[in-house]
């Protein structure tokens, strides 16, 4: 198994290409642990079972750009889940699918660098690996 960049990394919103990504971070999945623990333990260990899963959340930054920010801003104003979908660029062409909101969007304008928006989608329910 040979290493991969992220470049060539395409972020959609539904069919629709997001662009001038800078960087991705996530999905953050998590699951819950829930103690289980008896009063009769054997070695004085705590037991856990297994919880309920988190599909956590996706973060981006991108450079602004007029149609990026509306479209985010189009997302964030929605009170349902749009689709979003990260396609690598692996050899295996591997993607990654979700439903999500988009739950934050600041607008970073700096003095001495280009201007940025840091978006992040909540996932609501499980992810895709296709």
């Amino acid at each position: 198994m040979s290493a991969i960049t992220g470049i060539g990394t395409v972020l959609k919103k539904a069919t629709i290409a997001v662009g001038q990504i800078l960087s991705i971070q996530g999905p953050s999945m998590t699951r819950e642990t829930i103690d289980s623990t008896t009063l009769d333990v054997v070695g004085g260990y705590r037991e856990y079972i297994t919880g309920l899963r988190d599909g956590g959340t996706l973060s981006f930054d991108m450079q602004f750009t007029k149609a990026g920010y509306q479209a985010m801003a189009t997302s964030f104003a929605l009170d349902e889940t749009e689709a979003f979908s990260l396609e690598l660029p692996d050899t295996g062409a591997t993607k990654i699918g979700f439903n999500g909101y988009v739950t934050d969007f600041p607008l970073d304008i700096p003095i001495n660098d280009v201007m940025s928006c840091s978006v992040s989608i909540k996932i609501s329910g499980g992810i895709t690996v296709s």
